[in-house]
């Protein structure tokens, strides 16, 4: 069973761990609260550094998210990556608030030109410290050959989320 602590949650509805609003506030420093004006808000800020980076991750898989999703829940060791990837992406954000970039309509107000979108926001929604904890542990979570091949045969069971229990 997918495992919540002080520090994250797994969301069971949506399928991944999320950092709790105050674990960030007291041990980061990050109060996401008060930036964002309410704990909803804050929440949501949350929901959405977890989705980052868990895109990230399926963009980097061939096959089988469900899979993926099974086994970033129930691994233990890669519950430590998820989580110290989840912190460098909560700091990412922090400091640069990069997913606004994300959200702008690239086009500039005051002479209707259309911003190219690297243009507006560039390549990078992932912080190159995140991207560097899923490339170092073990294999690497972004590496397909070898950790793909292995999880590959568990691939003929079917994945249910409630029989699974994730």
């Amino acid at each position: 069973m997918p495992t919540n602590t002080t520090q994250m949650t797994y969301d069971t509805t949506r399928h991944l761990y999320v950092l709790t609003v105050a674990y960030l506030k007291s041990e980061m420093g990050i109060d996401l609260e008060e930036r964002e004006g309410s704990l909803t808000r804050a929440k949501d800020k949350c929901y959405q550094i977890s989705r980052t980076v868990y895109n990230y991750i399926y963009n980097h898989k061939l096959k089988n998210k469900r899979l993926w999703e099974y086994y970033l829940a129930f691994d233990e060791d890669v519950r430590t990556v998820i989580q110290n990837c989840l912190e460098e992406q909560a700091r990412y954000e922090w400091e640069s608030n990069a997913s606004m970039l994300e959200y702008q309509i690239g086009v500039n107000l005051l002479n209707g030109v259309k911003i190219d979108r690297d243009t507006l926001r560039g390549e990078r929604r992932v912080a190159v410290a995140a991207e560097d904890v899923l490339r170092n542990y073990k294999n690497g979570l972004l590496i397909i050959v070898g950790r793909e091949l292995y999880l590959s045969a568990f691939s003929q069971t079917e994945f249910d989320y409630t029989t699974m229990g994730y």
